[in-house]
């Protein structure tokens, strides 16, 4: 990873190839490509050389989290991610491993909710997403900004 300040770029880290890369609250989020600790997670880096961190192994071991779709709404970093156990879904964090974690499993159990179309809209995280019942509905999801990280979720079905 290169980070360009002042006058020419200086190499900060060797990251494998990211998908996701977001500023949020002073560090530069993003996945790594692959880990052969941890797999494909979410880390963070304060820019200097050896900034690097891993911020929660959500897939715990090798296997791979695969973290995307990064966006900022009300101080929380969202994003979707397979912890292996609820398959892709809806997750937020505050920058720390304790406070990273799964917003709602939409679809019960392994099978992912197929999270699609996520962008910011009057401060909450509007989305498409199946529940495995109705199909893909348009959801939204206002986090709350406190440190306890909790949030509201509402689900508009198609046929209101």
């Amino acid at each position: 990873m290169k980070i360009s300040k002042i006058g020419e770029p200086q190499v900060v880290g060797n990251v494998p190839p990211l998908e996701s890369l977001i500023h949020f609250n002073g560090y530069l989020y993003y996945d790594t490509a692959r880990d052969d600790e941890f797999g494909r997670e979410l880390w963070r880096t304060d820019g200097t050389v050896g900034g690097g961190r891993i911020v929660k192994d959500i897939r715990i071991g090798t296997d791979h989290s695969d973290p995307r779709s990064f966006l900022i709404v009300n101080s929380a970093l969202l994003f979707t991610v397979d912890d292996g156990i609820h398959g892709r879904e809806l997750w937020q964090s505050d920058g720390t491993g304790a406070g990273t974690r799964l917003v709602m499993d939409i679809n019960p159990g392994p099978a992912e909710s197929n999270i699609q179309h996520m962008t910011v809209f009057n401060d909450m995280l509007v989305f498409s997403a199946d529940d495995g019942v109705h199909g893909q509905e348009l959801w939204a999801f206002k986090p709350n900004p406190s440190a306890s990280l909790d949030g509201d979720m509402w689900l508009h079905y198609a046929d209101e």
